[in-house]
């Protein structure tokens, strides 16, 4: 619990540089939107160690609706960095995670009613792992286009920016791949806080960087 809990100050923390010092360096990108959403991640896992009860619903959709955030994210970095067909497609991907937003939003606030959650879980929690699996997958594709595609006057920039949000897809993956593979382990989930607020330190670097 006490990684989440760091998480959560963390992002709190950046969250409200960006919404004052920082807030013309990261306005129209997402950044501010990310952070709400990864402080959001950040309580619920340090609530559910700390033994309250979150509906499944609601914890699925709140860490895909993270991962789909920092998605957004990596697509305006490589729309403001670059020209020409990255755009074109970085754009129509952007529709596409926008509609994805919208229907996990959808999907956490259906969570809280009981009888549609109760149905929510008999029919996503079989697939969660791979869910999760596919937007870590995904937003790594995603972070390897935006470091081969940025311009190099811009690379010293957002280096760390794709590093810090690489870094939390890398680890989703890792957990994802372990928990399919070898079922769930606690100690994976344990030391996520822990490295997701090493990551923010990271992130931090980067937003300082623009």
């Amino acid at each position: 619990m006490l990684g989440y809990v760091l998480s959560a100050a963390a992002n709190a923390v950046m969250l409200a540089v960006c919404l004052t010092r920082w807030r013309r360096r990261v306005i129209g990108s997402g950044i501010i939107a990310a952070l709400i959403a990864q402080l959001g991640w950040s309580v619920m896992l340090a609530a559910q160690g700390d033994d309250v009860r979150v509906a499944v619903g609601l914890a699925m959709s709140l860490h895909y609706l993270r991962d789909l955030i920092w998605a957004l994210v990596l697509i305006q970095c490589l729309a403001g960095s670059h020209d020409g067909w990255v755009v074109r497609a970085g754009r129509r991907l952007l529709f596409a995670l926008m509609a994805l937003v919208a229907l996990v939003a959808l999907g956490a606030a259906a969570s809280l009613l009981p009888t549609a959650s109760a149905l929510l879980v008999r029919y996503l929690e079989p697939n969660r792992l791979w869910g999760g699996f596919a937007l870590a997958a995904g937003g790594l594709v995603l972070v390897e286009q935006l470091a081969r595609n940025t311009r190099s006057g811009r690379q010293w920039e957002l280096k760390f920016v794709w590093l810090a949000i690489g870094g939390f897809y890398a680890w989703d993956l890792c957990v994802f791949s372990t928990a399919m593979l070898h079922g769930p382990t606690r100690d994976f989930w344990i030391a996520g806080g822990f490295v997701n607020t090493l990551l923010a330190g990271v992130l931090a670097i980067g937003l300082w960087r623009i």
